[in-house]
């Protein structure tokens, strides 16, 4: 499944709104985002922790 920048973008605000950002870190984020999109985002590594630094700055 191709999910695109905006979507994954999307998801991580609702993912950041409701957690506890002293605990969640990038990786369990992707962990989230995999089981909700059930796909592999590996190679999406450094596109989650750069929406992720953008979002939570």
């Amino acid at each position: 499944m191709d999910v695109g920048a905006d979507k994954l973008r999307r998801e991580i605000q609702i993912i950041l709104k409701d957690a506890d950002l002293n605990t969640l870190s990038s990786k369990k984020v992707r962990q989230m985002l995999e089981a909700l999109f059930k796909c592999d985002f590996t190679e999406r590594k450094k596109e989650i922790d750069d929406i992720l630094m953008s979002e939570i700055t």
